[in-house]
């Protein structure tokens, strides 16, 4: 990330920066306000995931598996689940 354009453009500090640099992509993210920073940890569950991640990656992973089946079943094939 271009820390210096993130610091600039959302009026972050060092330590604001920092915590941003160790999130956890798709799992965390900073809740800020001009008095305190935190961390929020997002908890979904395997099929929720899918239903709504937009990820290119997974964008293609989802057509893949809803082509051979309907999307119902699909969902659970990629959330690991027992059919």
């Amino acid at each position: 990330m271009d820390r210096d354009l993130y610091q600039n453009q959302f009026h972050l500090n060092d330590t604001e920066i920092d915590l941003i640099a160790s999130l956890v992509p798709k799992r965390q993210f900073l809740i800020k306000n001009h008095e305190i920073a935190k961390i929020a940890n997002l908890e979904v569950d395997r099929k929720s995931y899918w239903l709504y991640t937009n990820d290119p990656f997974d964008n293609r992973k989802r057509a893949e598996a809803s082509r051979s089946t309907d999307l119902r079943k699909a969902f659970e094939v990629l959330a690991g689940e027992p059919r």
